[in-house]
């Protein structure tokens, strides 16, 4: 067992369950005029404690898993490949950057009301987790 890992895999699993649990675990319900919040089905929680679970094993044992896929060549099919030249990777990774802003801008004229507000949900829990 890999103790050395434990704070890491707990903080992990914690994120992982205050992360998921409000945006997998709540649903926003139309009522008339008023916007209740519901909680989830069982087979959703279990869902959300399993993956929080499996982040924490595979962090715990991740050295293990790491070093165990190194022996597998064809595990890694970009092994032998050269690395991308700095210029190229900085321009690429400033579209990609440059695309999710953009789709975060626009994504609330195009989601649903509800999925918004969900949204802003998740963001003050997760706000005032970290406070």
């Amino acid at each position: 067992m890999a103790a050395h890992n434990l704070k890491h895999a707990l903080f992990c699993a914690i994120v992982t369950l205050i992360i998921s649990y409000p945006i997998l675990g709540f649903n926003l319900a139309s009522e008339g005029t008023t916007v209740t919040l519901e909680g989830a089905e069982t087979s959703t929680v279990i869902g959300v404690l399993l993956a929080a679970v499996i982040v924490f094993l595979f962090q715990l044992f991740r050295d293990n898993l790491m070093g165990s896929l190194r022996q597998l060549p064809a595990a890694n099919p970009l092994a032998n490949r050269k690395p991308m030249e700095q210029s190229k990777r900085l321009k690429l990774e400033s579209a990609l950057l440059t695309l999710m802003i953009i789709g975060a801008l626009i994504w609330p004229f195009i989601a649903s009301r509800g999925a918004v507000d969900l949204a802003t949900l998740v963001l003050i829990y997760v706000m005032l987790a970290w406070a």
